[in-house]
């Protein structure tokens, strides 16, 4: 939440997915929030060297913020790669949900 954003802050972002994820349960439909283990994603040797932020990560980077309002009938899925159905149980929710 700390880092400056563009063209929306990350109170926006955040503001927009809460409003979003009501806006959802309110119409009876699934709500997912993806979250990564920044720690756990690979690092290619033909990526792309980035620029490295001046600090470590906290510790409690990958958390998903309280703000979020995240309910008992949301699913979280912690993926471990760029994509959220590799080595998730994502797949296999949806399919049960019939989605």
């Amino acid at each position: 939440m700390a880092r400056d954003l563009a063209p929306h802050s990350s109170k926006q972002v955040v503001d927009n997915c809460v409003q979003l994820a009501d806006a959802l349960r309110a119409a009876g439909t699934t709500v997912v929030f993806v979250h990564v283990d920044i720690d756990a994603v690979p690092h290619s040797p033909a990526d792309k060297p980035r620029a490295q932020p001046p600090q470590p990560l906290p510790g409690t980077a990958s958390d998903l913020l309280p703000t979020l309002g995240i309910q008992p009938t949301d699913k979280i899925v912690l993926k471990h790669q760029f994509g959220a159905f590799w080595n998730t149980d994502l797949h296999d929710y949806l399919q049960s949900q019939g989605i």
